[in-house]
């Protein structure tokens, strides 16, 4: 999307979420020797389990939402909370 187009209100959401996309990933980054190491232990471990959350810095906090709530609703409420501050219109 071209932001020098955006309306007012469009680009102070754009400009909310882009500063907090920012903070997240920068706070959670792993190295690809670290997921690798992740999915090493994973496969060689003994006991396998239908999922993993191979990064626990990555917003843990919406893994309830994500498997408790089959039509997703949960989950748009909780990002949009995070990454908007509850604006959702």
């Amino acid at each position: 999307m071209d932001v020098t187009t955006a309306d007012p209100k469009t680009k102070s959401l754009l400009d909310t979420a882009q500063a907090n996309l920012d903070r997240t990933f920068s706070d959670a980054m792993q190295s690809c020797d670290e997921v690798a190491q992740i999915v090493k232990d994973i496969i060689l471990g003994e006991k396998k389990d239908l999922r993993y959350q191979t990064n626990d810095k990555f917003e843990p906090g919406d893994i309830p939402f994500k498997l408790a709530d089959p039509t997703g609703n949960k989950s748009v409420d909780h990002i949009t909370q995070r990454f908007f501050g509850g604006k959702n219109s």
